[in-house]
């Protein structure tokens, strides 16, 4: 079995239009290990250039070692196009600081890479909470929404969050 690196902090941070640099700043500085992951969300609308760049640099600045980027989905998401753009723009203000993409919307300092995303892109059962999780237990595969609005307002409800179960596929 293999052992999953944890972290001390993940954090969504939702880019709220008012209070969004208030959140990460207070957060940022409240806490000093260098073992924070970060997930951004990426692709959502009025969320400006500067507001996206500006929680991305932020993360780079504080002892933060390993980045997800979640784009958003639902009536709150940006087209392909605007989206991909932003994600575009994450990678290069990442990498630029020492940040390695290892997989898919996954980056991290060397060494920093996090076991658990790599045994679950091998093919190892996970099982996973929250906004787009995909479990993968038994030979099935079960996804969350990714609607941000719709996970919010069932999240207890196991049911309404659910859009996908499946028989998982194989990786040999």
């Amino acid at each position: 079995m293999m052992a999953a690196k944890s972290y001390c902090a993940e954090v969504l941070l939702l880019y709220l239009p008012f209070t969004m640099p208030y959140i990460t700043h207070g957060f940022l500085r409240a806490d000093s290990r260098n073992s924070m992951g970060f997930i951004l969300l990426y692709g959502k609308k009025n969320v400006s250039r500067y507001g996206f760049r500006h929680s991305v640099l932020e993360a780079t600045r504080r002892p933060v070692c390993h980045v997800i980027l979640q784009r958003c989905a639902g009536r709150d998401m940006l087209d392909d196009a605007a989206a991909e753009a932003q994600l575009a723009e994450a990678d290069e203000l990442l990498t630029a600081v020492g940040f390695v993409q290892y997989l898919p919307r996954r980056w991290a300092k060397p060494g920093c890479e996090d076991k658990f995303w790599q045994g679950a892109a091998a093919g190892m059962d996970v099982l996973a909470f929250g906004l787009c999780a995909c479990t993968k237990l038994d030979g099935m595969e079960t996804t969350n929404t990714g609607d941000l609005s719709v996970y919010l307002a069932h999240s207890a409800d196991y049911e309404q969050i659910t859009v996908s179960t499946v028989p998982a596929e194989r990786t040999e």
